[in-house]
């Protein structure tokens, strides 16, 4: 009797210590994942390792094709300049911490504007820092450049693949889907009003395994209308240029509102 009673005792004690084991498993196991999941965000939060990003640049949209070239310098400057078989410049779009400066070489006219001035621009919480993690490929926080806080303010969904990661900003409502390979593929918001939506593909390693997408699907809905863009990069390079960060305007050009700029642009177009 006293060695089937001790033997059961044993046998208690076996199973205990085997669900512990297992459940202290099963918490470790959640703990890497976890911490394996805010890794790879972060990854996707921090500066590139270099300053400069040049590219030429196709753009699509509807029936229209127009060429040009694509110079970003992180923390200072994005341009986007359009230009005539790929040669003559036609007009630039350039984006600055501060202001957004947009240049029309034909008719010699150019407009300033503060990002809080541009329709949308301040329903869909576009500052410059927003516009170049978009461009840039980065994951962000609007608002707050400090990753630790930014860190604090995503939110994790549930999704079907174990393997894909869709996060949200819990502030601004951006939503970011990051795939298997730890590229950031998607970025959209969506609101009662309007949805805004970048896909991403074509990624390729340009520079100590810093992967770039060199396709680039924009689409904008508002009331039922869907406005799409689509952008092809071609030639990307990470080397210093010599381009200026901030384009001086030509004393001679004429200052205009950007709906004088927006009509301008569209003739050229």
């Amino acid at each position: 009797m006293k060695s089937r009673i001790r033997l059961t005792l044993w046998f208690v004690l076996a199973t205990f210590i085997l669900i512990g084991c297992r459940s202290i498993r099963g918490v470790q196991e959640s703990e890497k994942k976890a911490v394996t999941r805010e890794n790879r965000v972060q990854k996707l939060m921090v500066s590139p390792p270099f300053s400069d990003l040049s590219a030429k640049i196709v753009v699509a949209s509807q029936s229209k094709m127009i060429s040009g070239q694509l110079r970003m310098r992180w923390d200072k400057s994005i341009q986007i300049s359009i230009s005539a078989l790929g040669m003559v410049e036609l007009g630039r779009l350039e984006f600055l911490t501060d202001k957004v400066v947009v240049i029309n070489r034909i008719n010699r006219t150019y407009s300033e504007l503060f990002y809080s001035d541009i329709p949308y621009f301040t329903d869909f919480d576009l500052d410059y820092y927003v516009i170049q993690s978009l461009l840039w490929n980065r994951l962000f926080v609007s608002g707050e450049r400090d990753i630790s806080k930014a860190l604090k303010s995503i939110i994790y969904l549930s999704l079907q693949t174990r393997e894909d990661i869709l996060c949200m900003d819990r502030l601004s409502g951006f939503h970011f889907l990051i795939n298997s390979e730890n590229n950031l593929v998607g970025t959209f918001r969506k609101t009662s009003s309007y949805q805004f939506d970048i896909k991403y593909g074509d990624f390729d390693n340009i520079n100590r395994s810093f992967y770039f997408p060199k396709q680039w699907l924009v689409s904008i809905t508002i009331a039922d209308t869907i406005f799409s863009v689509e952008a092809n990069l071609q030639s990307l390079s990470v080397e210093k240029g010599e381009w200026v960060s901030e384009t001086k305007v030509n004393s001679r050009y004429s200052k205009i509102t950007l709906k004088q700029m927006l009509e301008s642009v569209i003739e050229i177009l």
